[in-house]
Formats: C-alpha cells, structure tokens, sequence
C-alpha cells in the first residue's frame, strides 16, 4: 500500500475497537439487523441490489436510472458492519457476494447496470420529455460504477482476497479505457453537469493506494483539472472553490446545485490533496465548507433545501435529504482529520443529533427521503423502479459509523473527546493503548461522566461545547474552570481515572432572523417542501418569521411523540420578536430520548408545552398522520 505525502493529524480508532451506548446504539443496531443482518435483509433487500447487474435495465429508457448504486451502498455499509461488530458470518456472506457479482463482468472488466457500458453522456432533453412528460438529463452510469468500484474495495479491505483487487482493478481500467475511447471527460457526463460522475476519484483513489498503480492517481489528477481553469465549465469545482463565490450564484438553474453529488466530490477533492500534498484542493473544499456554513446551514442543521445549494439558510421551511446530512458530517469529519479546527466537530454534534437521528427510522426497517421542519418527513419507496432501495436508506449506517468514529479521536501527543454521550472506546496511541467510557444523560442534568484507563502518561483534549455557558472539569474529584468553544487539556499519569464535565447547558429561543417573503411560500419553494403533491397541509407551512428551541445542540420540538396535539402545534402563535425566555424541566421520556417541559415567560405572559428532541421525537414513518410534529413555536 502506497503511503501518502499528507497524513492525518489526528485519526480515529480501529473501527472495530469502538461503540455507541444507549438509544444511539440501540437505533444504529436495529439498522443494522434490518438492513444488513436479517433473513429479509439478505434474501430481499440483497438479493435485488445483486439481481440489477444481471437485468442491466437501468438504460432502456432514453433517460438512464440508477439502481446500479444500490449494491455499491448496501455493501459499503454492511463491511463496515462487520468491523464494528467484528461479524464474522457478515464478512463470508460480502465475501460471497463480491464473487457473484464479479462474475457477471464482461470480458473486458465492465461491471454494471447499463446494457451499453458507452452510454455515459445526458439524454436529449427533446426525447425525454416526450417519453415522461419532463426535461430529463438523467445518466448515472458513471456514479452507479463509482459505488460499484467501491463496494469491491471495501470487501478487499475487509477480506485481503486478492481477486477482488484484481477485478476492482479491470473494472476500474475498463472505464478509463471507455473515457478515453469517447475523448471525453467526467465534467462532461453523467447528470448534473458532471457532478454525479466526478465524485468516482474517491474510490479511484483508494485504488491507487491500494495497488500502488500510478495510472489511478494519474487519471484523478487529469480529470480534478478540467475543473481548475479561469474558463473551466461548469461548476468549475476547484477554481470557484478557491474563489470563495457562495455556490447559489454558481448556476442560474437550482437543479444543477446539487447538494449530495457536489459533496461526494468534495470527498474525492479531499483525498486528492491527502495523494499529492497539492494544497489548492484543501483550499477549495474548505472555502466551500465556509460557505455552506453560511447560506445553507438549514433550520434542522444539514446543507441545502431539499438537496439543493439555493440559499437554504435564508428559507424558513427546511427540507433536507438524509444523503445531505451524511455527506456534510463527512466533509466536516475529513477536515478535521487534516486540520484539528474544533469549528468542524460543532457541525458534526449538530448534524448527527438532529437532521441525521430524524431521518433515520427508530425501528431500523427505513428512513426518510426528506426531513421536514414540520408536518411529517417525507418516505419515499422503491426508488429508481426498485422495490426495496432507496439511496439514503441504503447509506444511513456510513453517517452513524463516521460519527462513531469521531467521537474520541487521536493525534501523535493526545486524545480528542470530541462528544459527550454515551460512548466506548479502545485507541492505540503512542501513550499506550487508552480506555475510554463515557456515560450519563447529558441533556438532562448537564454531565458527561468519563472514565480513562492508561498506560502511561496520557494527554486528552476534551470538546467544551460553546453552547455551554460555563463549563467545569473534575479531574479524579478536583474542580477546574473550562472555556466553551475550546478544547480542555489535561494530563493524567497510567492508570484509571474519572472525569466529570459539568456543563451549563443552554436553553435558548432562537428567532428567525430573515424575512419570510412571497418567493419562500410559493412555486419553486412550495414545490421543493411539499414534494410535489405528498400528503401536506398549507398550515404546515410558516408563513412568517417564527421561533425554535434549542437545547445545546439539541433541537427541540413539539410532537405527537411527547404528547402534544395538533391544535397547539399548528395554531399558528409565535413567541417571535416578543422577548420570551424559555426554561427547561426534563420529563420521563416516553419515546424520543429526551423530552422537557417548557415554560416560556416574557414578563407580562407566560405558557407552558411539552418539547422533546427533534431527533428522536420525530423518525417514524408516518403513513397517514400529516401533522406529526412542528419545530417552530
């Protein structure tokens, strides 16, 4: 395996060597056993990811599909399954599968869901709308072979079987050769202005690494730059990254803003600057990482308005894809690993506890498509002509294993606690293997106990939130003063230790601060939320400037989960702009992991309602009840 010019400064533990405790194990298991580990998980769920390489009908429409995704994604996350709960049955059942797969390739290498492994380029607008009654540019042809290749790499690195390398390896050739025989490039295929096929150089690149083969890197290098010219098409990822211009000015068209594929190509970018020490790539992505955080942080804590880079922060009423949410925490969680800067873990915390834990279901049999500020989330089935995939349902275990493995973290001199729930994990530093549990309800009596087991003379970081408004570290009984926004250092000699993080954690109303105008509530916005026609209600949508609750990090709603009705949640009140303090009492939680009561008073007036996490109060699939939930009070 080929080392490269730039390493990680601080990095996770083995995979295998770490765990979630309590509801976020308890959901990330249920996941796992209905998506990956059941009877219906392998035998139905499995078997129809498998069964498209042999159909190959993902183009015999004039539009292409994309159900050569689904085996790349399912398998990406069941390997990592199987490190983290170190399942060996799991591995010989990827093992298997890798081998059957591999066995519908073509001579040349060619693994996939297109009959015609050249039909890489946009349909004909004129065709298509002809045929489906709309202007369609689908081709995912690229991005079906790029989760393929990388499905086979992961069942490599879990293995170490050589013939997966080796077919991994044709395959990924095959396609090169096919670019090459088109004198085209990725930015000029697939969907979405070439977004969509682009994002293969990650995978690529893992290619290169692991069989050391130059003509990988070579190939990621060439196509990274028909991105980085002053007249380069569009999106220009590398150049305008460097620019620092906000993405929604980038296209005149919102569907080519595509949030999901333009930051799996981040992931490639990032990885092309661990290969090569180039440092514009970093600059890029961390530009954009700025921008995002900027006008597209959306009401629930992901990126962009319905997978969409259109100004999401400035909309009142969010809607955001699972895929989105993964992505960004991936963003987040890589440039961490490159430059240490605590601002990267706050998006994470962020992130995970709300718009991620929302839109994964609490049963683990499926997830959203879209989660909502209000109403319910919206459930999409049988994605892409398929009965039993979709593409966020089919990633959901990769955000919660990035999260694990951000959790507690390592560089040469310490370890990082990044988070502060319930957690286990074994590092090997250069202090010695490191112990850590951590343990309590934070979000209920504002401590986070943990317990350290070293061989040595060990120095930790520990994340002070800045959403803690004054912080204290007890170190094995003795009271230290912290600062929030910053990492707490401290040393302990070899042996066990118990450390105590008091934290004053917030409760705060924060009110929409832009205008809520004419554009927000109807056309293209309406249509964006409501999905084109999903079960919705006009009294779903807020129409003015209102107000959510935070706790910490934890977004707070009202829900039929915590008890609440829909006359109080949909009346259409607000504490908006009217100097209202709220105050918190923790209540027995009944189905989200936490619930509180809250007693809102601005002097003159004061009511009470009951609020719970916006995580776990809202994901449930919902079939019939269109007024589940509302964050805005």
């Amino acid at each position: 395996m080929i080392t490269y010019p730039v390493n990680n400064i601080i990095n996770p533990p083995v995979l295998g060597n770490m765990k979630f405790r309590g509801d976020i194990e308890h959901q990330f298991g249920n996941l796992v056993f209905n998506r990956t580990n059941s009877h219906y998980a392998r035998n139905v769920v499995y078997r129809e990811c498998e069964d498209f390489f042999r159909e190959k009908e993902d183009d015999k429409f004039s539009y292409g599909l994309w159900r050569g995704e689904f085996w790349g994604k399912w398998v990406i996350c069941a390997c990592r399954s199987a490190v983290y709960y170190g399942d060996n049955e799991l591995k010989e059942f990827l093992l298997h599968g890798a081998r059957s797969l591999i066995s519908t390739a073509r001579e040349d290498g060619y693994i996939g869901t297109y009959v015609d492994s050249k039909n890489v380029f946009r349909p004909d607008p004129e065709v298509t709308v002809k045929e489906i009654g709309w202007r369609c540019d689908w081709n995912w042809n690229v991005w079906c072979r790029k989760y393929t290749l990388w499905g086979l790499l992961e069942v490599y690195q879990l293995t170490g079987e050589r013939d997966i390398l080796d077919a991994a390896a044709k395959f990924a050739t095959q396609l090169i050769g096919d670019l090459k025989d088109l004198d085209t490039h990725l930015c000029y295929v697939g969907t979405m202005q070439g977004l969509a096929a682009f994002s293969i150089l990650k995978p690529m690149l893992l290619l290169y690494k692991l069989t050391e083969d130059k003509k990988y890197l070579d190939f990621c290098l060439q196509e990274a730059d028909m991105w980085d010219k002053p007249d380069g098409p569009l999106p220009n990822l590398v150049t305008n990254g460097i620019k620092n211009i906000p993405l929604h000015d980038w296209y005149n068209e919102p569907w080519l803003q595509k949030a999901y594929e333009m930051m799996s190509c981040l992931d490639g970018l990032i990885e092309l600057y661990r290969a090569t020490g180039m440092g514009k790539y970093l600059v890029a992505v961390k530009n954009i990482y700025e921008q995002l955080n900027k006008h597209e942080l959306n009401p629930v804590f992901s990126v962009g308005y319905n997978d969409k880079f259109n100004r999401a922060a400035y909309r009142i009423n969010g809607i955001s894809e699972p895929c989105d949410v993964i992505h960004w925490m991936r963003v987040c969680y890589e440039l961490f690993t490159l430059t240490g800067d605590i601002k990267y873990v706050d998006s994470i915390e962020l992130a995970f506890y709300n718009a991620f834990l929302a839109g994964s279901f609490a049963d683990g049999k499926w997830g959203s498509r879209g989660v909502r500020t209000s109403g319910r989330h919206y459930v999409a089935h049988g994605q892409a002509q398929s009965k039993y995939q979709h593409c966020c349902v089919n990633n959901l275990h990769r955000g919660f294993i990035n999260v694990a493995e951000c959790f507690v973290m390592h560089s040469d001199k310490d370890v990082y606690i990044n988070l502060l729930t319930e957690y286990c994990g074994t590092l090997d530093t250069s202090m010695g293997k490191v112990d850590v549990e951590i343990s309590g309800r934070l979000f209920e009596d504002g401590v986070s106990h943990i317990s350290v087991k070293t061989q040595k003379q060990t120095s930790f970081k520990i994340r002070i939130p800045s959403w803690s408004k004054e912080s204290f570290v007890y170190v094995d009984g003795n009271e230290i003063r912290a600062r929030r926004g910053e990492y707490f250092s401290l040393t302990v000699a070899g042996g066990e230790h118990k450390i105590d993080v008091k934290l004053d954690v917030e409760a705060k109303i924060v009110d929409f601060e832009y205008e809520v105008d004419e554009e927000q509530l109807t056309g293209y916005s309406l249509n964006q939320y409501a999905i084109a026609g999903t079960p919705f209600s006009a009294r779903h949508i807020a129409d003015k400037k209102m107000s959510k609750v935070m706790y910490g990090p934890l977004l707070l709603t009202r829900s039929k989960a915590c008890g609440n009705t829909e006359e109080e949640m949909f009346d259409g009140k607000t504490v908006c702009g009217k100097g209202y303090t709220v105050k918190l009492t923790p209540m027995p939680s009944k189905i989200a992991s936490y619930t509180y009561r809250a007693e809102f008073t601005n002097g003159t007036d004061s009511f009470e309602t009951t609020m719970c996490d916006y995580g776990t109060g809202t994901n449930f699939e919902l079939t019939e009840d269109d007024s589940f939930f509302n964050i805005y009070i």
